[in-house]
């Protein structure tokens, strides 16, 4: 649902690479706290809470221990249709990061249980949160734990967990938090790319709920950048330095900042841009050094001819910063001052298998449940998940509903191709409206009228063209219809009915306007001769 507003889910883990291009769109924002200024603004007891909170630390710095939390919010909620990396399962939802671990690997209990307290504060402070992602499996059970997703229960929020990576049954050798099996949870097994159970998978016909995707999951990690820098009319290449932070564009004045010593920053380069050589110490201290004088970006030019890679040898909430040549960075210094552009975006992803990765596909699902069907119970929008799972013979034995997590009938459950919350927007029911009945008389079918966005119950609501005129000194037509704004539509034309139609006339993809009418100019068009003008919706 296009007007659904966004719902937030929490990713228990290693943290998250906050700068990641493909998360950083979706990452949850805390409104009442001032970002990074070491006061706990809301007071909630927590200092620096903007996207999360690190519960092994007791600070905002939820950079990821490793990769595995990036990559798990990745396959969640990675921003779609900017030609980056991967889409998540719902690129719509935010993520609140709840890092449990110092070093990338162990999960902290303590901190395990400190996150879901602090997930049912924000929930009961009004943060539309609907579900927490945990992709973690361990064999000693706790009081504390459980208490915690009971907490979680109360407060109406999902648990979404693996089921464990030991190619074994959970009813024989139990795995937690899995084997809590509360009432609020679901226990995902991970399947391969032939619908198959992936061998690593942990199961149980009694203690783990379905299968999603787990084999060999390509998603967002910390690391690789791409970068560019343009000074002055120059565009040079830059090899980002591994572990290289991302931001939006960062424009400013470049500086000769030495060999970036502490003194070698002067005050100006604060908010601007970094130029450092290569020598005397270490390229992490470099970038330390930047972001302490308060540098937006750095660029390290080699002092030998040649160009060198570069690391700041650890992940961590760095600045972006990449190296050129020597004698590009000799050429940058003899023209200074000089403003300059670093872009650097992050696109690095990996494969990684485990029921870590099916885990948050099952967790995107409750999260576009509760954005399409926002009056549902908890109950239900578990129900909702596992009634419209694929059935597949390999989980028959292997998990409660025998199914593998299918996205299109969680919003199609009766896959007849408009959706459940549409018709029950439009017709009061979920199901069981014609795609081709016409209700409303208008000539638009149900689904044509769902495609275009327009109203199945409006006779007024259609897509229909309301005007076309022809110039008279340029014998170009002008076309007008009616459309919604956030659309697309194109203008297809033809010199006759029977001769068909050419499609993608220039410039013809237009999005809908806010007043409800949008035009297009066919420039093609002479003034002698007639053409035949068909509008069209790009469909979602």
């Amino acid at each position: 649902n296009p007007s659904a507003p966004p719902v937030v889910v929490g990713v228990i883990d290693t943290g998250i690479d906050r700068h990641h291009s493909d998360l950083r769109p979706n990452l949850w924002v805390n409104a009442g706290e001032i970002p990074f200024n070491g006061i706990d603004d809301d007071g909630n007891g927590k200092i620096d809470d903007v996207h999360g909170f690190d519960f092994v630390t007791n600070t905002g710095n939820v950079t990821d221990a490793g990769i595995h939390g990036t990559h798990v919010a990745g396959t969640l909620a990675a921003a779609g249709n900017n030609s980056l990396g991967v889409i998540g399962a719902n690129p719509r939802a935010k993520v609140m990061t709840l890092k449990v671990s110092s070093n990338g690997n162990d999960i902290s209990s303590a901190a395990f249980v400190a996150a879901m307290d602090y997930a049912v504060d924000r929930k009961e402070n009004g943060v539309n949160l609907v579900a927490l992602n945990a992709s973690f499996a361990g064999p000693n059970f706790s009081t504390a734990e459980h208490a915690g997703i009971q907490a979680l229960d109360q407060a109406g929020i999902i648990l979404c967990t693996g089921a464990g990576n030991n190619g074994q049954s959970n009813d024989i050798f139990p795995l937690y938090p899995g084997n809590y099996r509360l009432p609020n949870m679901i226990v995902v097994a991970a399947s391969n790319q032939s619908d198959g159970l992936w061998t690593g998978s942990n199961h149980s016909p009694t203690k783990v709920d379905l299968a999603a995707p787990g084999a060999n999951i390509y998603s967002s990690i910390p690391g690789a950048v791409v970068m560019s820098l343009k000074a002055g009319t120059s565009t040079y290449q830059v090899l980002a330095m591994q572990w290289a932070g991302t931001s939006e564009p960062v424009t400013g004045t470049i500086y000769d900042c030495g060999f970036g010593n502490p003194g070698d920053f002067p005050p100006g380069v604060s908010g601007n841009i970094a130029l450092i050589s290569r020598g005397q110490i270490v390229q992490r201290q470099k970038a330390l050094n930047a972001m302490a004088a308060g540098a937006k970006a750095a660029i390290v030019h080699d002092n030998v001819a040649g160009h060198f890679l570069g690391t700041l040898d650890v992940g961590g909430d760095w600045l972006p910063i990449g190296t050129i040549t020597q004698a590009n960075g000799n050429a940058i210094k003899a023209l200074l001052p000089l403003t300059g552009t670093v872009t650097a975006t992050q696109t690095a992803g990996d494969y990684i298998s485990g029921t870590s990765m099916a885990s948050p596909q099952v967790a995107a699902a409750v999260s576009l449940a509760a954005m399409n069907f926002p009056e549902d119970s908890m109950a239900q929008r578990i129900a909702r998940i596992l009634d419209n799972v694929d059935d597949k013979p390999a989980f028959t034995n292997f998990t409660i509903t025998g199914g593998r997590l299918n996205l299109q009938r969680l919003l199609d459950s009766d896959a007849n191709s408009l959706p459940d919350w549409w018709e029950k927007q439009f017709f009061n029911q979920y199901t069981g409206a014609d795609p081709e009945g016409d209700r409303d008389g208008d000539g638009q079918s149900e689904r044509d009228e769902f495609l275009a966005a327009t109203s199945p119950v409006d006779p007024a609501s259609s897509l229909r063209s309301t005007s076309v005129t022809r110039s008279v000194g340029t014998g170009h037509f002008t076309v007008e219809w009616q459309s919604v704004p956030g659309k697309s539509y194109r203008v297809a034309y033809s010199g006759s009915l029977e001769g068909g139609w050419l499609r993608d006339l220039p410039a013809s993809l237009v999005t809908g306007a806010a007043g409800q009418t949008t035009s297009y100019t066919d420039t093609t068009a002479s003034p002698a001769g007639r053409r035949f003008y068909r509008v069209e919706v790009e469909s979602p």
